[in-house]
Formats: C-alpha cells, sequence, structure tokens
C-alpha cells in the first residue's frame, strides 16, 4: 500500500477491528498460537501492518453473523468495481470550453430509452472535439456499466 500504491480495502469477518489492531480476544489467542511456529522478525512485520490496517476504513461483517453474507458481498464487489474504474478513467482537460450543452444534448437524448441497447455517432470536421466529446459522455456514463 505504501510503496506499490495499491488499495487496501479491509474486511473484517466476524472479528472487531479492534481486536485485530491490538491482537486480543479470539483473534488474540489465534495470532499467538499460530505466531509461535515463525520467525520472531516476521512476527512483529505482521503485527504492525494488522495495527495500521485495522486503523483503515473498512467493513465489518456483523451482519454476516445473521447469515447475511450477500449484502456485504454486494457492498464490496461495487466498491472494488468502483476503485478499478478510477484507474481506467479517460483523461480529458478540466477547463473544458463550450462543451457543456452538446453533452447536455447527448445525454438526453439517452435518458429517452434507459436501459435500452443504444448507437449514438457524433460527426463534424476534423479538430472541433468529437473525441473529447465522446470521452466525457463515457466517463458521466461509465459508473453505470
Amino acid at each position: 500500500m505504501k510503496s506499490g500504491g495499491h488499495v487496501v480495502l479491509p474486511i473484517f469477518y466476524r472479528v472487531e477491528p479492534a481486536h485485530v489492531r491490538h491482537q486480543i480476544g479470539s483473534f488474540g489467542e489465534t495470532f499467538s498460537y499460530l505466531s509461535g511456529k515463525y520467525v520472531e522478525e516476521d512476527v512483529a512485520k505482521w503485527k504492525q501492518a494488522l495495527r495500521e490496517v485495522a486503523s483503515l476504513k473498512g467493513w465489518e461483517s456483523e451482519r454476516a453473523a445473521d447469515g447475511d453474507e450477500g449484502e456485504l458481498v454486494k457492498i464490496v464487489v461495487r466498491k472494488v468495481l468502483s476503485e478499478l474504474k478510477k484507474a481506467f478513467q479517460l483523461l480529458v482537460p478540466e477547463q473544458l470550453v463550450g462543451i457543456d450543452d452538446a453533452v447536455e444534448d447527448i445525454l438526453r437524448l439517452l435518458d429517452d430509452k434507459l436501459g435500452a441497447t443504444q448507437i449514438v455517432g457524433i460527426y463534424g470536421m476534423g479538430g472541433i472535439g468529437k473525441t473529447t466529446l465522446a470521452k466525457v459522455v463515457y466517463i458521466k456514463l461509465s459508473d453505470q456499466f
């Protein structure tokens, strides 16, 4: 996470973050038992990593104890997809002049038949911003897919 720029999404499945952070409770007991089989230096690194991960915003699965793991999975999948989409965002300049009206016109056309498969053609002479317009429309709609 620190050196590679990775995103960490902690899921505390039937364990409280404080128990992970401080290695206490049933989590601490199991961790102590298993860590006895490894080198002390590695165990110290793991403890530090667990403290850091438990301090991140994540999900607790109290609900999962009631058999509602499916809802937790849906929430996590939505978040993972959202993070992945950020990595593949198209780059467009921040201050585009005069594009807002054209974007709104296209979005208005697409709103008429929500859920239908549609094709939009953008035509015009070279250099007027057709590709940029298509990118902006794609960015606005990409979270729906």
